[in-house]
């Protein structure tokens, strides 16, 4: 299922990933291959709506979603508590 949420960014299909994500929440915080999340994944292909959605399915987010969605504030804490 997880190939079915980046398929649905990759094409914009806000139906489908809203479809997916009902199923099982816990696809907002997958990840590819290479550790690519689809958090970021749908930052990079310029899809903000798909983006908005993911989030308010509160997906595990790391340093590098947080950067890209200007979570300052949060990355500071995290390199203050765990700087590994």
């Amino acid at each position: 299922m997880r190939d079915d949420v980046f398929k649905a960014i990759d094409v914009a299909d806000i139906d489908a990933l809203k479809v997916l994500l009902n199923k099982d929440p816990g696809l907002a915080s997958s990840r590819s291959d290479d550790g690519l999340s689809v958090v970021l994944f749908s930052l990079y292909i310029q899809k903000p709506e798909l983006t908005e959605i993911l989030l308010k399915f509160k997906p595990e987010l790391d340093v590098f979603d947080l950067a890209a969605l200007g979570g300052v504030g949060q990355i500071s804490h995290i390199l203050a508590t765990d700087p590994k």
